[in-house]
């Protein structure tokens, strides 16, 4: 059965029913099963995720804490916490696909004739310690020293998970990343 994602609206066939609504497979892969319940009370909370620049160049640099105030190359993610925990960025593509059985897969050569659609792909997730209150993060286009994304359209899910496991509620932004 076909429905649409609650996270990234996309159709897709790989659904899973979450404290939020119907969720994709790929959605789910940006923001971690855990993460798809309320925040459970007494777990972190993360607010006010925002970025500096929803279309920017990609850079070179690894992701870090912003320390300086000379304006990036990529973008600065900005949010809060209410107490000490572990955040996950999780990236996501979005891909140029072809309509092939009801789906949207990759294309190929025997598909390339087909309608297009959007496919996203998960690109990877970037760990690492905030402290409560707001938190920076400036981001450049370069999850790993060897996995950088592609240019084009891509979405970022965030969550915390403080020292008992408890979880936060997932948040989502899309951006552009131009030549």
């Amino acid at each position: 059965m076909a429905a649409f994602c609650q996270i990234c609206r996309h159709r897709s066939r790989f659904w899973r029913r979450g404290a939020i609504g119907l969720v994709c497979g790929v959605a789910a892969l940006a923001v971690p099963a855990p993460a798809l319940a309320e925040s459970e009370s007494g777990g972190p909370a993360v607010s006010g995720f925002t970025q500096s620049s929803a279309r920017w160049r990609a850079g070179t640099a690894l992701a870090q804490t912003s320390t300086s105030s000379q304006p990036p190359v990529g973008t600065v993610f900005s949010f809060s916490l209410n107490e000490e925990a572990s955040v996950t960025l999780s990236f996501v593509q979005v891909l140029a696909g072809r309509k092939a059985g009801g789906f949207c897969v990759r294309e190929t050569a025997k598909n390339r004739h087909k309608p297009g659609c959007k496919l996203t792909a998960p690109a990877g997730p970037l760990t690492f310690n905030a402290h409560a209150g707001a938190n920076t993060v400036r981001f450049d286009g370069r999850i790993t020293a060897s996995k950088a994304l592609k240019p084009g359209p891509c979405m970022v899910g965030i969550r915390a998970v403080n020292a008992q496991k408890r979880h936060s509620a997932p948040k989502l932004l899309s951006f552009t990343i131009v030549k």
